[in-house]
C-alpha cells in the first residue's frame, strides 16, 4: 500500500515540476517576443523539447524527482539570467563577488552538479560491481562525461 502512495506522490511531484517549468517557459517566451529577443526563443524551444523527452522517459532512465526538479531550476536560472536586468546589465553579467564570481558562474556550477547526478543515474544500472566500488574511477568517468557535455 505505501508503495502505491509513493508512486502517486512521485507522479504528482513530476507533474507539478513539468507544469511549473512550462509556465515559466511560457512567461519568458512572451517576454522575449515582446523584447524581440529571438536568441532566447531558440533556447526555449530546445529546453521545451528536452523537458518533453524527460517527462516521457524519466522512469525508464531512472531519474529521481530531485534531479527533475534540479533541471527545472537550471532552466529557470538560465531564463532569469537572460531576461532580468540589473542597472542595465543582464543578470548573467552581474558580479556576485566583484571581479571574481558572476551569476553566470553560479548557474554553471549548479548545472554541472545536476549533469553529474544525471550521468551517474544513467550509468549506475549498467555498471559492474568492480567499477561501482572503485569510487575514484567512477568519479573520473562522471567528470569526463560532464566535461564532454559542457
Amino acid at each position: 500500500m505505501s508503495k502505491n502512495i509513493k508512486k502517486d506522490s512521485s507522479s504528482k511531484t513530476v507533474k507539478f515540476v513539468i507544469f511549473f517549468t512550462f509556465a515559466y517557459i511560457a512567461f519568458f517566451t512572451f517576454t522575449a517576443i515582446s523584447r524581440k529577443n529571438y536568441e532566447f526563443l531558440y533556447y526555449r524551444f530546445i529546453m521545451s523539447a528536452l523537458l518533453l523527452l524527460i517527462a516521457l522517459y524519466y522512469k525508464k532512465i531512472h531519474l529521481p524527482r530531485i534531479i527533475i526538479a534540479g533541471l527545472s531550476v537550471i532552466g529557470l536560472l538560465h531564463a532569469l539570467g537572460g531576461n532580468v536586468f540589473i542597472k542595465g546589465a543582464r543578470l548573467y553579467d552581474f558580479w556576485i563577488i566583484p571581479q571574481f564570481f558572476r551569476y553566470d558562474n553560479l548557474v554553471h556550477i549548479i548545472a554541472t552538479l545536476i549533469l553529474a547526478l544525471i550521468a551517474y543515474n544513467l550509468l549506475y544500472h549498467h555498471l559492474d560491481k568492480k567499477l561501482i566500488h572503485n569510487k575514484a574511477l567512477l568519479a573520473f568517468i562522471i567528470i569526463l562525461i560532464v566535461m564532454g557535455i559542457g
